[in-house]
């Protein structure tokens, strides 16, 4: 599901009866350095995500996306 693209995703979910969505939640979205400091803006970024899926009674699937370390653990 494109970042940018999820509000008309999940209406056609909704239109065509899907019930369930897997999201991959960004690490470094959270956590940019791998641990610390918590960007806030991606922590808002994932509620809205989950409220439009809840919105439009779409079940959120939640993973951790394993392919996107942070660098610092990239040595």
């Amino acid at each position: 599901m494109s970042s940018n693209k999820y509000p008309e995703n999940l209406a056609l979910c909704e239109l065509f009866g899907v019930k369930g969505i897997r999201i991959s939640l960004s690490w470094t979205r959270i956590l940019p350095e791998g641990e610390g400091r918590v960007n806030q803006k991606g922590i808002d970024y994932y509620n809205k995500l989950i409220d439009a899926c809840i919105a439009h009674d779409v079940e959120p699937f939640v993973t951790l996306h394993h392919f996107d370390t942070p660098l610092a653990y990239k040595r």
